[in-house]
């Protein structure tokens, strides 16, 4: 971006009037600000006037260049599936399936990468292992009533 689209961005969104004024109201010597708009804007730079505006960080980066819409998108999916419950997760997979749109990925078989050939289930090697302990019979502590 030019120094005329950096004026007219960065003076748009935060309802200043100068290059100066706004250089001033975060903390910076309007020089340097108008040196960095003609020879390329920081990214820390940007950062910091959005936040001092309280503006939307990712919009900016892609108005500035900095970022693409998708670059920017895949973030906001990356993040919303990390903070997502499982019960939502399986609430979109369920909706999907309905719908007809899921993708193979979700109606197929799942291939674990082995057969139940490749699991020892004999008597010996479940009494070694945890799985023979789940299949254990007999009373629990914890089914007993007033149990410790």
């Amino acid at each position: 971006m030019n120094i005329d689209e950096w004026k007219r961005l960065l003076l748009g969104r935060t309802g200043q009037h100068s290059v100066r004024s706004l250089a001033l109201a975060v903390g910076m010597e309007p020089s340097t600000l108008a040196r960095q708009m003609r020879t390329g804007l920081p990214a820390e730079t940007l950062i910091d006037i959005c936040r001092h505006f309280g503006i939307e960080i990712v919009p900016m980066m892609v108005e500035g260049g900095y970022l693409t819409p998708e670059e920017a998108h895949n973030g906001d999916i990356r993040r919303a599936l990390r903070e997502a419950t499982d019960h939502q997760l399986m609430l979109e997979t369920l909706r999907r399936v309905q719908a007809g749109s899921a993708s193979s990925e979700i109606t197929d078989p799942i291939d674990v990468g082995g057969s139940d050939e490749d699991y020892d289930v004999s008597p010996e090697a479940l009494k070694k292992s945890d799985l023979g302990l789940a299949s254990k019979r007999g009373t629990r502590k914890v089914d007993a009533p007033h149990a410790d």
